[in-house]
């Protein structure tokens, strides 16, 4: 049982790492918010904190280079990555994204 659990922890490490490179930010901030939910969060702390740093990056990119404030989602994704990132300590406001 032990070991099942250890395979499928590697494999959401991984998923995580492969969603930091590459996938948008929807997908990024959904798998963090099903890891949340299902309570396993605090064995991936590391891999989120970098996840989300590659959203508050894709964030700042987006507003240097659409200051048209173009849509790059849903209202919901929108507001699930504000609630994750003010939940994990990052500052996010109307025009900027800082750290805390």
């Amino acid at each position: 049982m032990r070991e099942r659990a250890d395979q499928l922890k590697t494999q959401v490490r991984h998923k995580l790492q492969q969603l930091a490179t590459s996938s948008g930010v929807a997908d990024t901030v959904a798998l963090v918010d099903v890891l949340e939910h299902l309570g396993v969060d605090n064995y991936f702390r590391y891999e989120i904190a970098t996840a989300l740093l590659r959203v508050v990056h894709h964030d700042e990119h987006d507003c240097a280079v659409a200051a048209s404030g173009s849509n790059n989602g849903d209202l919901h994704v929108t507001s699930l990555r504000f609630r994750l990132l003010r939940q994990h300590g990052f500052r996010v406001s109307a025009g900027k994204i800082a750290i805390v």
